[in-house]
């Protein structure tokens, strides 16, 4: 084999002619920009469009609502306790009043003896056949007069006898009396009320305190009520309003008892 004459750089050859040549390495770069690494890992393929899963929505917070403590003022217990104490006054006095009528019904008894006298016959001809009568509220006024007594005004003065002797023979344990100065004026003394009618009327005046006593206890239950349903307020002023409450009906419950039992006993030594 010939040898390759040794070029030079540039092309020409180099001096001495034939030399023995002696390897060399040569290099080439390429540009960066087109280098392209090489790598084992495949090419990265497009991924199939697949949506994520619907998410479950969150549930929705509600702000929590203010209570009622923030919201509403206090309770007024004092403003409370006064309009209960309003009612119960109310209450007492009606009490009162029924006990009252009581009272002046039995001192007067001028119902049923009253009625007695207006249908009570008169005879105003004896030798008619039969005698002539007349209903003494044909013949006079009758109204009860202060105390145990009934008053009878005669229309005629001349009928005066005949309704005195109508009245004693009556059987109705009254004496009418007339008055000196009018001719026209009766007085009848009423008879004081038997045993049986005093005890009746017993038990009329403890009837009528108890209808106000359960009318006190019925006040009581609804104030009960309010109080131990206030939630708002501190169980240690909801347990003294009770206490309270508790001491007001007590009070006039003994109260109302008292003056049951004292028209009770004038009634019954009446």
């Amino acid at each position: 084999m010939i040898p390759r004459p040794l070029v030079a750089r540039g092309g020409a050859i180099a001096r001495g002619g034939l030399t023995k040549l002696r390897p060399t390495t040569t290099t080439t770069l390429l540009p960066t920009t087109h280098l392209r690494p090489f790598t084992s890992t495949p090419t990265a393929l497009k991924k199939a469009n697949k949506s994520p899963p619907p998410k479950t929505p969150l549930p929705h917070h509600t702000p929590p609502t203010p209570t009622t403590a923030s919201t509403n003022p206090p309770f007024d217990y004092d403003d409370h306790f006064t309009s209960l104490t309003k009612q119960i006054q109310t209450l007492h006095q009606t009490l009162q009043t029924n006990l009252t009528k009581l009272r002046t019904t039995q001192s007067s008894s001028t119902a049923t003896p009253l009625a007695q006298l207006e249908h009570l016959p008169v005879i105003l001809d004896k030798t008619a056949d039969p005698p002539t009568t007349a209903p003494l509220r044909d013949l006079a006024h009758i109204t009860p007069k202060s105390g145990r007594s009934l008053l009878i005004t005669l229309y005629e003065s001349a009928n005066a006898k005949r309704v005195i002797s109508a009245i004693q023979k009556a059987d109705l344990n009254m004496q009418p009396i007339q008055d000196p100065t009018n001719a026209l004026v009766l007085t009848v003394p009423l008879p004081p009320p038997t045993k049986e009618g005093r005890e009746k009327m017993g038990e009329m005046v403890v009837k009528t305190g108890e209808k106000a006593r359960n009318e006190l206890k019925l006040l009581r239950a609804a104030s009960h009520k309010l109080i131990k349903g206030l939630k708002n307020e501190r169980p240690d002023d909801v347990r003294k309003a009770d206490q309270r409450l508790e001491k007001i009906v007590k009070a006039e419950d003994d109260e109302m008892k008292k003056v049951v039992e004292a028209v009770k006993k004038a009634v019954l030594e009446a």
